[in-house]
């Protein structure tokens, strides 16, 4: 929506680097495009982000039967367990929205999340 303004913004104004919502990952493209590093913030906890970050990558849900039994989470320091009735419809394809969560987590790949390095 916004992308071809900030693109021009960015290029006339040359900045060192794009600070933005980790909802906008058309934010990546332009940072990308003009060589500049991108910085995200999430309102979202920082537990949170790492157990969906986790369960996106690990998809530890795929072999679950069962809504309230807890299956272990791979890829967190410690040992993590949820069950299927936890997690977010986005998970099972409910949503419509696959295609937009995909693109924010590819943006997130290139970028230097703000939260992340507080934590």
């Amino acid at each position: 929506m916004l992308q071809p303004q900030a693109d021009d913004l960015v290029r006339q104004y040359r900045p060192d680097a794009i600070v933005s919502d980790f909802n906008l990952p058309w934010t990546a493209e332009i940072a990308r495009k003009y060589g500049i590093p991108r910085f995200t913030f999430n309102g979202t906890c920082c537990f949170s982000l790492c157990l969906t970050m986790a369960a996106s990558q690990h998809k530890p849900n795929v072999k679950v039967n069962s809504e309230t039994k807890p299956f272990f989470v791979p890829g967190l320091p410690d040992p993590v367990y949820i069950t299927l009735s936890q997690m977010p419809d986005r998970f099972f394809g409910k949503t419509g929205l696959d295609e937009f969560f995909e693109k924010i987590f590819e943006a997130e790949r290139d970028t230097w999340p703000i939260k992340e390095l507080l934590c």
